[in-house]
């Protein structure tokens, strides 16, 4: 991959918990960050970081309870829509459109001493807070290559033959 084409490619991680049943859909298949209305400016960081998701970006999707059990192909550019999860026309969110790759959950005591001790992409806007030694509590954060790889690593040893040929696929 030459160095335009590696600074183009992006890795996501998402926090699906609240709302992973309505994002996941399959009538929907996307991420959405809610937008303040009222403030745009106010809209937390992590939910405006689904603007910046542009098509192939890779997603590890994250659920509290269960660890990461998604991975996810942006397939539309994120961009202000309507919100996915009610009717409410006043409500906004940040939308990408994605493709997501069910695998075998890797729990957070699998992955986590591996992933505390490799970098953030930014220590206060990665997924890892170091301070609290947890995940953090923001929707959309930029992971390191490095932190995805190991993930990828970590989901391969469980879904044999599915998950790399799936990343190679769309890592540009």
């Amino acid at each position: 991959m030459d160095e335009q084409h590696a600074q183009k490619q992006r890795y996501w991680w998402v926090n699906q918990t609240r709302l992973h049943d309505i994002e996941r859909d399959e009538n929907k298949n996307v991420v959405a960050g809610e937008i303040n209305v009222k403030k745009q400016s106010k809209t937390h960081w992590g939910r405006s970081n689904v603007l910046e998701m542009k098509k192939n970006h890779l997603i590890v999707c994250y659920r509290s309870e269960i660890g990461i059990d998604q991975l996810a192909r942006v397939i539309e550019d994120g961009k202000p829509d309507s919100i996915p999860w009610d009717d409410d026309e006043k409500r906004k969110a940040y939308v990408a459109k994605v493709k997501y790759l069910s695998i075998k959950p890797i729990a957070k005591k699998d992955f986590w001493d591996d992933l505390e001790n490799i970098a953030n992409y930014d220590e206060k806007t990665g997924p890892i807070d170091h301070i609290r030694r947890q995940i953090r509590y923001a929707y959309a954060m930029r992971l390191t290559k490095k932190g995805f790889d190991k993930i990828i690593e970590l989901a391969e040893s469980r879904n044999p033959g599915k998950v790399e040929n799936w990343v190679d696929r769309y890592r540009m």
